[in-house]
């Protein structure tokens, strides 16, 4: 049959064959991008849960740096990783973390030290401030000692990316525990970052490619009722064995 016979069937074949071609490289360019969010977002899951891991299970504390109390030693916007507290006596100028009477987690500079009876309790200072703090510190408040500072690109990941060993321990506790309620209490304290994350796992390991699946499931069955519209045609119209049409390629 030629084309000057029955064009109409024969562009209808062609159509689908050029409609089918584009498809796939759309198809596989998705396929590539998917593959690409994977492999970062697998990387930026296994770096953040390093600091996660040393705080768990050896102790570190990873701590953005808000205010300017500690500059210049502690930037703003720096991570400051400490090392767990064991209770040794603390040498003056050593920078060290508490916890202040209203919750409040605070990274400043032994000043001085004094006892009260047998207790030894610490007077605080930040670099760049002018007074000592007003409340002198216990050893039952130190949270983390010695002081490892990250600035630029990792210091923003760690910061915002990472998961908190403290509430990840807290809410793993209370979870094997079976105490919902605290559970369920700390899921607000995770960090924007980590939900973010999460969101990027789901979306290149789940939500994208089931999308994807999905939409090419469902163009695969509308070319194959197109082309079977015309194979239809195409033998109706007594011109033999739609096979020697030129029919396009293997769908998606």
């Amino acid at each position: 049959m030629s084309d000057a016979e029955n064009p109409g069937l024969r562009q209808g074949y062609r159509a689908l064959d050029t409609r089918i071609k584009k498809r796939r490289i759309l198809f596989e360019g998705g396929e590539f991008l998917v593959a690409i969010g994977k492999a970062v977002s697998l990387v930026a899951v296994i770096l953040s849960l390093i600091p996660l891991s040393l705080s768990l299970f050896l102790g570190y504390s990873f701590n953005m740096v808000l205010t300017p109390s500690m500059t210049p030693t502690l930037p703003v916007g720096s991570v400051a990783v400490t090392a767990p507290y064991l209770g040794q006596e603390l040498p003056v100028g050593t920078i060290f973390g508490y916890e202040a009477t209203g919750g409040e987690r605070i990274l400043h500079r032994v000043d001085s030290y004094q006892r009260s009876g047998d207790a030894l309790q610490y007077i605080a200072k930040g670099d760049s401030n002018n007074t000592v703090d007003l409340v002198p510190v216990e050893s039952s408040q130190i949270w983390g000692v010695g002081v490892n500072v990250l600035e630029g690109p990792l210091a923003f990941f760690v910061g915002s990316f990472s998961w908190d060993g403290n509430w990840a321990a807290q809410t793993w506790q209370a979870a094997s525990a079976g105490d919902w309620g605290a559970f369920f209490a700390l899921l607000p304290g995770i960090s924007w970052g980590a939900l973010f994350l999460i969101g990027f796992v789901v979306l290149f390991w789940w939500l994208l490619p089931s999308l994807l699946v999905s939409l090419g499931n469902r163009l695969v069955r509308s070319d194959e009722a197109e082309r079977k519209r015309l194979d239809t045609e195409f033998s109706l119209r007594g011109y033999g064995d739609q096979n020697t049409a030129e029919e396009p390629e293997a769908t998606i």
